[in-house]
């Protein structure tokens, strides 16, 4: 039940972990060390991995391939993924000076809600390109998923969308600079 749930809301603009702390008040795991748990928790977005490599394939497959043409956009998309990790990780140790977990998961489920209202007043964009400014925005925006019950998919689709980036290429960059975090 964890894991099929974990899988149903990563594919979502929602908290998969509030959902999943939500869900722990109605079906408890059986009683386990906290160490044990948190590597638990840790494993339930392993799936999410495959679901992503399996899902973008063809995207990165083709640059692999032709190689010799593409090195030049492997290294790139290699460099804003690496770049994006490091600021939210660096965030993530920032962040044990601010309390988070003192916010209530209504409260980030709440932000979550009001984050995806606002692509109702979301000017259209059709931008593809990505720069290293649209990067270091979307990694803050990324780093804001800290916060318990705020989804860092939808922070990072909706910023992207208000940086005018198109829906599909939203969608792509979320779940790539999200996927060196998984892993």
């Amino acid at each position: 039940i964890w894991i099929i749930a974990q899988i149903v809301l990563e594919s979502f603009p929602i908290s998969s972990s509030g959902h999943i702390a939500l869900l722990a008040c109605f079906y408890p795991i059986i009683a386990m060390p906290a160490s044990i748990l948190a590597a638990f928790t840790y494993v339930l977005h392993m799936p999410t991995v495959f679901v992503v490599l399996l899902f973008f394939r063809k995207h990165w497959l083709s640059p692999f391939i032709h190689i010799k043409t593409c090195w030049r956009l492997i290294l790139k998309i290699s460099a804003y993924a690496a770049l994006a990790t490091m600021i939210t990780l660096l965030s993530f140790k920032l962040s044990r000076l601010i309390p988070f977990s003192s916010i209530s998961l209504s409260s980030g489920f709440f932000i979550t809600a009001c984050i995806l209202l606002s692509l109702l007043i979301c000017p259209e964009g059709n931008y593809e390109k990505l720069d290293i400014k649209k990067i270091i925005c979307l990694s803050l925006l990324q780093s804001f998923a800290l916060v318990p019950g705020v989804s860092r998919f939808a922070l990072t689709f909706v910023g992207a969308r208000w940086l005018r980036i198109s829906a599909r290429r939203a969608f792509e960059i979320s779940f790539l600079i999200e996927w060196p975090l998984i892993v």
